[in-house]
């Protein structure tokens, strides 16, 4: 089985951590997923390049989940990531909800040196309710939402002191 062609039988385990949280929108794009449940990808971080991405970062991690996708899923993600030009698919180790370490797919940008930009509220307002649909916590996406933003009280900024939260978190 190749990486870079999706020809093959039966299903493979894909780590989601974006737009493809979002339960609804994952049945639109890929009507034979599976939702496995919450997963986590240790020494990672989120970020924003204006839509989700991932970067190496020790002692970070990123809450996601685990769908097992076939051929035609692969496919059709890989038309939504844009593959190969904006994400390129690889390879981690995600602990699911057993504290078990599992193989699974994953796409990650392929121009590292883009800089983290803000997301649409649209399209964090998507994540934001994969998240809910998920069972995750929130405080990992917010981060990436102020990372981002380059908000200098965001090492002070902590949700339940919040007066207002942000209004795509207020949509969820």
């Amino acid at each position: 089985m190749s990486i870079l062609m999706p020809d093959f039988k039966g299903t493979l385990p894909y780590f989601a951590y974006g737009a493809n949280l979002h339960h609804r929108g994952m049945e639109r794009r890929c009507p034979k997923a599976t939702y496995v449940g919450p997963a986590t990808l240790h020494n990672y971080r989120m970020v924003f390049r204006g839509v989700c991405d991932i970067e190496r970062a020790h002692r970070h991690r990123v809450d996601g989940a685990l769908w097992r996708v076939t051929a035609d899923c692969l496919r059709s993600l890989d038309r939504f990531e844009g593959h190969p030009w904006l994400y390129r698919r690889d390879w981690v180790r995600v602990r699911n909800g057993k504290r078990e370490l599992k193989a699974a797919l994953v796409y990650i940008m392929t121009r590292r040196n883009k800089p983290l930009s803000p997301p649409s509220e649209g399209y964090l307002t998507t994540v934001a309710m994969g998240y809910v649909d998920c069972g995750l916590p929130q405080d990992r996406l917010i981060r990436a939402w102020f990372d981002s933003e380059d908000a200098s009280d965001a090492d002070d900024w902590n949700l339940d002191d919040a007066d207002v939260p942000p209004r795509w978190l207020a949509k969820v």
